[in-house]
C-alpha cells in the first residue's frame, strides 16, 4: 500500500516535471519563431514544425553573420579611407606656408579691408547725412582694429579681436575718441557754430576717396 503511493506520487512528479519541461521547449520555440522574419504572419508562423522553426533560425543566423561580416569589411574600408584622408590634409596643410596670405601681403589686405571700410561709410552717408558724424567718430576704431587684428589662425584672430574689443571698448576709451573727434570737427570745420554746413562737408568728403577725412574747404575761417 505504501510502495504504490509512493510510486503514484512519484509517477505524478514525473508528469509534472515533463509538462513544465514541454512548457517551456514549446514557450522557447514559439519566442524563437517571433524573431524570424517570416514569423511576422502569423498563419504562417502557426503552421512552422520545430524542426522547421530551427532550420530557419540557422538559416537566418548565418545571414546576420554575413551581413555583420559585410557592415565589418565597410566600417574597415572606411576607416582606412579617413586615415588615407588625414594624410592627405597634412601634405596640404605642410605645403601652406605658416603666414597667411593677408600676412605675405599686409600692405594688400589692409588696403582691401580699407576699401571696404570706405564703402560702408558711403552707404550709410548716402543713406543719411548725419552718418558721416558716426563715421568720424569710426574712423580711429577702424584703424586700430586693423592694425591689432591678425589672421594668422582662428584662435590669433579669436584672442587679437578680443584684445581689441578690451582695449579700445572700455568707457573711456570710446569717451575720449569722441570727444577728440568732436573737437577736431569743432576747430576745423564751422559745423557747431553752423549745423546747416553739414550738407556742404557731406557732399565734399563722398567725392573723396576718403568720406571720413575732413574736407580741405570745410576750414573753420
Amino acid at each position: 500500500m505504501i510502495l504504490d503511493t509512493y510510486r503514484e506520487q512519484k509517477r505524478k512528479l514525473h508528469l509534472t516535471a515533463e509538462q513544465k519541461r514541454r512548457s517551456i521547449i514549446k514557450n522557447a520555440f514559439e519566442d524563437l519563431a517571433a524573431l524570424l522574419p517570416t514569423s511576422k504572419d502569423t498563419n504562417q508562423a502557426n503552421k512552422l514544425t520545430n524542426a522547421s522553426i530551427l532550420q530557419k533560425t540557422c538559416d537566418y543566423v548565418n545571414e546576420l553573420q554575413r551581413k555583420k561580416k559585410a557592415q565589418e569589411f565597410r566600417i574597415n574600408q572606411l576607416k582606412q579611407e579617413i586615415e588615407q584622408y588625414k594624410i592627405s590634409i597634412g601634405e596640404c596643410q605642410n605645403k601652406i606656408p605658416e603666414l597667411s596670405s593677408s600676412e605675405l601681403l599686409p600692405q594688400k589686405a589692409s588696403d582691401s579691408v580699407e576699401k571696404d571700410f570706405v564703402a560702408f561709410c558711403k552707404e550709410l552717408i548716402y543713406a543719411n547725412p548725419k552718418s558721416w558724424i558716426f563715421c568720424q567718430i569710426m574712423r580711429p576704431l577702424f584703424n586700430s582694429y586693423n592694425s591689432t587684428v591678425a589672421t594668422k589662425t582662428v584662435d590669433q584672430f579669436v584672442s587679437s579681436v578680443m584684445t581689441w574689443f578690451e582695449k579700445y571698448f572700455m568707457l573711456s576709451a570710446i569717451r575720449t575718441i569722441v570727444l577728440n573727434t568732436l573737437t577736431k570737427l569743432s576747430t576745423s570745420t564751422s559745423l557747431l557754430d553752423d549745423p546747416s554746413c553739414l550738407i556742404e562737408l557731406v557732399n565734399v568728403a563722398v567725392r573723396e576717396n576718403d568720406p571720413t577725412l575732413i574736407p580741405s574747404i570745410s576750414t573753420k575761417r
